[in-house]
């Protein structure tokens, strides 16, 4: 029988901007200015293509639509508890498999 006491789960999500932004680094170590920023001009030349914008094109657009990207990027701080209680045919469902210490 083990004596330690149970691990701690992460209570914090990954920061995904900057994960991404250490890929791009990664992949591109050119495009790093000099305040450990991204140069997306530097990208550019880098992967030598042209951009193309096309004048027209369909698409959905809405107010807040941009702020979207900020808010899945941020971390949370939060944990998804099973609720028996609240549940129907908890003990039989297959949906969840609860962590056996």
């Amino acid at each position: 029988m083990s004596t330690d006491p149970p691990n701690k789960p992460e209570l914090h999500s990954r920061n995904i901007t900057d994960d991404r932004a250490q890929e791009l680094l990664h992949l591109f170590p050119e495009i790093r200015t000099d305040c450990d920023k991204l140069d997306f001009e530097r990208m550019k030349l880098a992967r030598g293509e042209t951009i193309y914008v096309a004048k027209e094109r369909y698409g959905m657009n809405w107010p807040g639509k941009d702020d979207r990207f900020k808010t899945i990027q941020n971390t949370s701080l939060g944990m998804l508890l099973p609720g028996p209680k609240e549940s129907v045919n908890f003990e039989n469902t297959e949906n969840f498999s609860p962590r056996k210490a």
